[in-house]
């Protein structure tokens, strides 16, 4: 007996290939009839995954609103958990090895001394540990003049191994002098502050929040700030975009948001087991057809995105009571 093609692979590989390349419209009229399934004129297409147009509300430490993709929520905050939980780089790698390995590789990549090899040839240069400045940074080898080399010196011996390893396990891996050991304390407050001074490339919602939210909401709704040391770009909602526009606004757009303020705390050490955040991500994972139905009876307001006074009416004052 011969099959035809699987049209629902079909128009589910080709919204993956073209979701960014045609206007929404199009795309739609497409993968219905590829796929043989009507779409609905705004919200997630049958071959698409409802949570990509969920967004969760929370705040962090400070009280700041903070607003999330779901699927970025549930896939960054056990790495923030294990982080937060393992204590030490090594139980780090054996609860997230992807990770873990991609974080040191970065930290390795721009240390003073990439490995404890480098290391080592420097101190047996120098005859002792190779000068550091006060930030941290290696002085490297001082310039010597050819004239001043006697060549019947005798070469000294290699210092020992164990002062070698002890001189190079007392750098400070949190200052790049070189990558973490195993044994070395990490947390998200450590890896945080790296990521703010720009050395470390790693997930903040207070810096990828500007990228992780739709582009006309970001644009209009966001403003960037820097903290007294100089660290950030960290964005926030400006100081009149209250919860209920945030709601508004994005339903606009076809977009539901959520209020979930445990699960988003995992960010911030705000879950304290693995069984507790499995029990908070049950409410998003298969569950997709919940929220098509709750993204369905979202009000449909015909906007034109592009309009640079998109959200203006939600900022509308409201009219003062007669006294």
């Amino acid at each position: 007996m011969k099959h035809g093609p699987d049209r629902t692979a079909l128009a589910t590989e080709a919204f993956t290939t073209y979701r960014h390349l045609v206007p929404d419209a199009a795309l739609r009229e497409f993968i219905s009839a590829l796929s043989g399934v009507p779409q609905p004129a705004r919200g997630p297409l049958t071959v698409q995954n409802a949570l990509d147009y969920v967004y969760l509300l929370g705040h962090d430490t400070a009280g700041q609103t903070v607003v999330m993709p779901a699927p970025t929520v549930l896939a960054e905050v056990p790495i923030a958990m294990a982080i937060d939980a393992a204590h030490t780089w090594g139980r780090f790698s054996e609860l997230c090895p992807a990770e873990a390995a991609d974080l040191r590789a970065e930290l390795a990549g721009a240390a003073v001394w990439a490995s404890y090899e480098d290391y080592r040839d420097a101190y047996a240069e120098h005859g002792g540990p190779p000068p550091l400045d006060d930030e941290g940074w290696s002085c490297g080898s001082e310039d010597v003049d050819d004239d001043d080399v006697d060549e019947d010196e005798v070469e000294a011996p290699p210092p020992p191994e164990p002062e070698v390893r002890a001189h190079w396990e007392a750098l400070d891996w949190t200052r790049q002098q070189r990558a973490p050991l195993d044994g070395e304390e990490v947390d998200m407050c450590i890896l945080s502050q790296l990521g703010w001074d720009n050395c470390l490339t790693m997930f903040d919602p207070l810096v990828d929040m500007r990228y992780a939210l739709p582009d006309r909401i970001a644009q209009l709704l966001l403003r960037s700030w820097y903290a007294t040391a100089g660290d950030g770009p960290f964005w926030a909602f400006k100081d009149d975009v209250t919860e209920d526009i945030i709601r508004k606004a994005f339903a606009r757009l076809g977009c539901l948001v959520v209020s979930d303020e445990k699960l988003m705390s995992g960010y911030w050490s705000g879950i304290g087991s693995e069984k507790e955040y499995a029990a908070l991500a049950a409410r998003y994972e298969g569950q997709d057809q919940t929220f098509r139905n709750l993204l369905a009876a979202l009000p449909v307001v015909t906007v034109d995105e592009t309009d640079p006074f998109l959200f203006d009416d939600l900022f509308e004052e409201e009219e003062e009571e007669d006294a």
